[in-house]
């Protein structure tokens, strides 16, 4: 039992033993790294999914004839369609003073 006063003896490892844990530790972080990069891939590819899926069900709202959707909705909707639909404009890139 360790009495009040009394330093633990800490073990400092040796070259190996830190090359080792190093080497532990980049495999680690390769794979975390690669596990990343799918988890992009894939959130990447549901957007896209996403985006259609919205586009499909605009383009319904705004199609159907329907009592049960009010001309003011409808607007809505084909206004946000017209949006997902055009072309983003890029601003023109300023020249900066040499």
């Amino acid at each position: 039992m360790e009495k009040l006063g009394e330093k633990k003896e800490v073990k400092t490892p040796s070259v190996k033993e830190l090359n080792e844990m190093l080497n532990q530790a980049e495999s680690r972080i390769k794979e975390l790294l690669i596990d990343r990069q799918k988890l992009i891939s894939e959130l990447q590819k549901l957007q896209v999914q996403d985006f259609y899926i919205r586009l499909d069900w605009l383009w319904k709202i705004i199609t159907v004839d329907t009592p049960f959707i009010t001309d003011d909705f409808r607007q809505k909707k084909a206004e946000e369609f017209m949006m997902f639909m055009t072309p983003v404009e890029e601003e023109p890139k300023e020249e900066k003073d040499a």
